[in-house]
Parts: C-alpha cells; sequence; structure tokens
C-alpha cells in the first residue's frame, strides 16, 4: 500500500470523537489527537511559548508554562484574543499532525492515519486530508459527558460552542457522518464498517 489515507475526526464537544479515534486505533489506525498536540507544544515549544506569553500576559503562566486554564478564562470572553490565539496554535498543530503523516505514510503496519481535530473547518484543515468524518451526538447527551469528563458547568459548554461551527454544519460539509447516540457496540460497528470502506477506495 503506497501512502496512508489520510482522515479527520471532527464534532462539537464531547460528541465522541476521542472514542472513535480509539475504535480506529483498535483496528489498525495509527492516530493522533490536536488536544494531546497542543498540550505538548505549551509544555515543550519554546517559541509558541513566548508567542502565547506576548499576546496573553505573564498572567496566564504556572511554573513558567502557559497554563490552559487561565488561558481559557481569557479568550473565551475575548473574541479577539481567541482569534489571535488560534491564529498561533492552529498552524503549529497542523505542522506537527503532517510531522507524524509522514513518518508513518508508507509504513504498512497501519491501516489509515486518523487526526482528532475538533476545530477543523473552522482552522480551514480540512484540505491536508483526504476524507473528513464528522461524528454527531444528541446535545444533550454531549452537556452531559461534558460535565461528567471536564467537572465544567453547562454555561461554560454553551460559552465554547458558541465559538464553534454548528455540530450539523459540520456534518453537512463531511465526506461521512458517524451517530454517537446509542450503544458503543453499535459506534464500533459503525467505525469498523467505515474504516474497511476508506481503506477499499
Amino acid at each position: 500500500m503506497l501512502n496512508l489515507k489520510k482522515v479527520a475526526i471532527t464534532g462539537g464537544l464531547s460528541s465522541g470523537k476521542s472514542t472513535v479515534c480509539k475504535i480506529f486505533r483498535d483496528l489498525g489506525a495509527y492516530t493522533v489527537s490536536s488536544d494531546e498536540i497542543v498540550h505538548n507544544l505549551l509544555e515543550n515549544n519554546r517559541i509558541l511559548q513566548r508567542q502565547i506569553t506576548s499576546l496573553l500576559g505573564s498572567d496566564i503562566l504556572t511554573n513558567n508554562l502557559p497554563d490552559r486554564e487561565k488561558i481559557a478564562k481569557q479568550v473565551f470572553s475575548n473574541p479577539e484574543k481567541l482569534q489571535a490565539l488560534e491564529g498561533l496554535i492552529h498552524p503549529a498543530v497542523f505542522h506537527e499532525i503532517e510531522s507524524h503523516y509522514k513518518k508513518v505514510k508508507n509504513d504498512n503496519n497501519y491501516t489509515l492515519f486518523v487526526a482528532e481535530v475538533p476545530l477543523l473547518y473552522e482552522s480551514k484543515g480540512q484540505e491536508n486530508f483526504d476524507a473528513v468524518i464528522t461524528v454527531l451526538s444528541e446535545e444533550k447527551k454531549c452537556k452531559e459527558r461534558f460535565k461528567t469528563t471536564t467537572n465544567k458547568s453547562e454555561s461554560q459548554f454553551d460559552d465554547r460552542m458558541m465559538r464553534q461551527m454548528p455540530p450539523e454544519a459540520k456534518a453537512a460539509k463531511a465526506n461521512y457522518l458517524i451517530m454517537n447516540n446509542d450503544s458503543i457496540e453499535k459506534l464500533q460497528a459503525q467505525v469498523a464498517q467505515l474504516s474497511s470502506k476508506l481503506r477499499s477506495i
């Protein structure tokens, strides 16, 4: 097989993107998470650390490193700062995703290359992928998952979703749609079917 197909998974907050990625990984895909990449960049990329501190001030630092909670408190109430921050972070994230892809694109041990990119369309990153999958889930279920997994409030969920493209719009733009409103077994079945389809194209 030449060059792994490069697939992006996107969707709204707590829709099940990470779970879908894990299922793809269990099926033999190489997976990367934008969230994990951002975490590593904030800890290890000195240039990005300086750029973010210059933009937001030293108040966002904890132990001399950018603190995601402090950053979030500052930017989610300030659209201009959020846009400027994303202008720094998104290109760095896509650079890292591409680095991962170049390492494994000719490796026959993997069936697909799958990247979880929550703000794919907002960052105009869809052009970097062969196919896009949107994971869609009922808003009520997403809110419940968000509160359970993050210990954050429903209003924080709403604030963050206001800064994103609506999930239905992401679904309309995507090549494929996965619905995550039922059991994990039904989700696994959907992903397995889609994995086979993507590898056969």
